[in-house]
């Protein structure tokens, strides 16, 4: 009985259909709406944004009221006789104070200075908190997408390996050798085993999807889309961006400016504080008896001038000093991780996607190795065993491919979440309907097939 081998292959193609789908970009709107850090992260700019309305309040002027009303019954009896007089008091008094800062050496300004570089920190550190929880997202919903393909990939290589199975069993039928069994059953063993650990990290990052976005994610899924157009055209460019929008270096910079008030708001300690007082008092049958009423009005400056105090102000100047040095190295420490994670990332995308030419180039030369070993194997001249090594050989490179445009995908993002646009990048995309992810696994006979031929059915092109 003659063996036939048949070459099994896969055509992957997307299918339109009716049911819901969830976009990169959905999945960004939903983080940026329903994640409870980012919700927080809001909050709490607006509470440092009250800080500085606080700071302004001392330009205006504070205005007090009191008032007293008073109800008093007094007695009197001389020792010398035994008269007694009885006699009962009402009065009240109300008072308005007004005071206004007339000069404190700008340490008012200097305050709300201070503090705006404080909100502007705290800004930019949760800016960049935001976009590390985009970027997460965005890292989480492409794995999926990829333990989808590589899932899909498994399942194919298990069906794949059953039909070699069947033709090992064949072939045992006619000459007894059950070892061609053995190989294979061993590769499909392997090849489950590896499916399994897929499912089991797909379910984590599923828990992952749900922890950053609060839902499920039961919709179909796809690869999003790459616009190089956002990468600007050198490597120059892009440093020189990445350093201007950074919000690592923004938030550093603004830390200096706060320190720099900080000292300027010390040094106004060395300068009189002057207010502008004003002040009315009414008074009626307290002050004065028997109905005396009073009306006092009070205007004047009030100067407060610390000349001396152990010097404490000129040393918490000089303290501060030393801290603005150390912020600025630590702003340039900021500025070499931003150009190194930069540049890292820029280079890398571009010698992926080198990559990626070559591993297609690599997967048709497998494919032909396959070709060439089940001719070989119907000749004779070659033992199943080869035949199952190259199979295994091609399904590796096409498994690399795909980790490969994978990782592409993370370089990319990486780059515009250096450029501080990989949020806005994203929600401005054009929307994006994911269809659903098909494997069609039609068995045709063995053939030879030329390079063009084998880059169509691998979808190379």
């Amino acid at each position: 009985m003659h063996i036939k081998i048949f070459q099994i292959f896969i055509t992957i193609f997307l299918l339109v259909t009716n049911v819901n789908a969830t976009s990169l970009k959905e999945s960004i709107e939903q983080v940026v709406s329903a994640n409870s850090e980012i919700i927080a992260e809001h909050f709490n700019k607006k509470a440092y944004r009250a800080d500085i309305k606080l700071q302004e309040a001392d330009y205006y002027p504070t205005v007090d009221f009191s008032t007293n009303i008073k109800k008093e019954n007094k007695t009197e009896q001389m020792d010398s006789s035994s008269t007694t007089s009885d006699t009962d008091l009402y009065g009240w008094n109300a008072n308005v104070k007004i005071e206004q800062l007339v000069y404190d050496g700008k340490k008012t300004s200097n305050n709300i200075k201070q503090y705006t570089h404080k909100y502007n920190t705290i800004k930019y550190k949760s800016n960049q908190r935001i976009e590390d929880l985009v970027f997460d997202t965005i890292k989480i919903y492409t794995t999926l997408v990829s333990y989808q393909e590589l899932i899909a990939m498994d399942e194919f290589k298990i069906k794949v390996h059953e039909k070699y199975l069947q033709l090992a069993k064949e072939k045992e039928e006619i000459s007894g050798e059950r070892l061609d069994v053995y190989q294979v059953s061993s590769k499909i063993k392997t090849i489950i085993d590896h499916f399994l650990e897929q499912e089991v990290n797909q379910q984590k990052a599923f828990s992952q999807y749900i922890r950053l976005t609060s839902t499920k994610l039961n919709n179909n899924i796809c690869r999003p889309i790459i616009d190089e157009t956002t990468i600007p055209s050198t490597l120059e460019k892009t440093i020189s961006i990445a350093l201007k929008n950074s919000n690592k270096v923004l938030a550093q910079k603004e830390i200096i400016k706060e320190k720099i008030m900080t000292m300027n708001s010390q040094s106004s300690n060395f300068k009189p504080t002057i207010k502008l007082t004003a002040e009315v008092d009414w008074d009626s049958d307290i002050k004065l008896e028997d109905n005396g009423e009073t009306k006092t009005y009070n205007i004047g400056l009030r100067s407060n001038w610390n000349l001396y105090n152990g010097g404490k102000d000129k040393i918490t100047m000089q303290k501060n000093k030393i801290y603005v040095l150390e912020e600025k190295k630590i702003l340039d420490t900021i500025e070499e991780e931003v150009i190194a994670d930069t540049k890292g990332a820029y280079n890398t995308y571009y010698k992926l996607k080198k990559r990626i030419e070559n591993i297609k180039s690599h997967i048709l030369d497998n494919k032909a190795i396959v070709d060439i070993n089940n001719r070989q194997l119907q000749d004779g001249t070659k033992i199943f065993l080869d035949l199952l090594n190259a199979e295994s050989e091609l399904f590796r490179t096409k498994i690399l491919l795909i980790n490969t445009e994978f990782l592409l995908f993370d370089e990319y993002y990486n780059i515009l979440k250096n450029l501080d646009i990989l949020s806005d990048t994203i929600l401005k995309s054009n929307d994006q309907v994911c269809q659903k992810y098909i494997f069609n696994e039609p068995i045709l006979k063995l053939q030879k097939q030329t390079e063009d031929e084998l880059s169509n059915e691998l979808g190379l092109e």
